[in-house]
């Protein structure tokens, strides 16, 4: 409904945002240094990140019920999200390395971190890095468990409030 009023400025500015959007995240990731510390509470730093990730799901869902634009803020939401939820479990991954070098099969870089963990979403799964320890095995489950969550649950919620929000401003007359 909304696409087909959308203008090319919009489309940019979609684009824009969304891009950067994922870039600030990927790069407070990059340059964010990690401290490695054999007592890190990895367990709550996890807990934190999740919180963080709700508390932004939340936002974004009320930013995209509220949006004069809603299939635009759903794309925005989105590469918000998909990056964050990378990010959590990328540093999560790279500060149990630097805490436990034994941990995974190699010592995990930062790129090396989000590589693993997008491999692990997309359940791709190569092999070249493979969790070594109980903890982290432990771990990886965790993040697969959730990636069922994520896809199915959060990715559609985002997508449905945003066709949903689209469909009632397409009703009401407010295009």
């Amino acid at each position: 409904i909304e696409a087909h009023h959308v203008t090319r400025w919009e489309l940019v500015k979609t684009v824009a945002w969304s891009l950067g959007s994922s870039a600030v995240l990927i790069t407070a990731y990059a340059v964010i240094p990690f401290t490695p510390d054999p007592r890190a509470a990895i367990w709550w730093r996890l807990l934190v990140g999740l919180t963080v990730f709700a508390a932004v799901l939340a936002y974004q869902a009320r930013a995209i019920a509220r949006h004069e634009r809603p299939l635009r803020r759903t794309a925005v939401a989105l590469a918000i999200l998909v990056p964050l939820y990378v990010v959590i479990f990328a540093s999560i991954y790279v500060t149990v390395s630097q805490s436990d070098p034994g941990a995974f099969s190699r010592s995990l870089s930062k790129t090396q971190g989000i590589y693993f963990t997008v491999t692990v979403l997309s359940t791709v799964g190569f092999g070249d890095i493979v969790p070594k320890i109980d903890s982290a095995r432990i771990l990886v489950t965790v993040q697969m468990v959730l990636n069922f969550i994520f896809i199915g649950g959060v990715v559609r919620l985002i997508v449905g409030l945003g066709s949903r929000a689209a469909r009632q401003r397409a009703a009401a007359g407010h295009e």
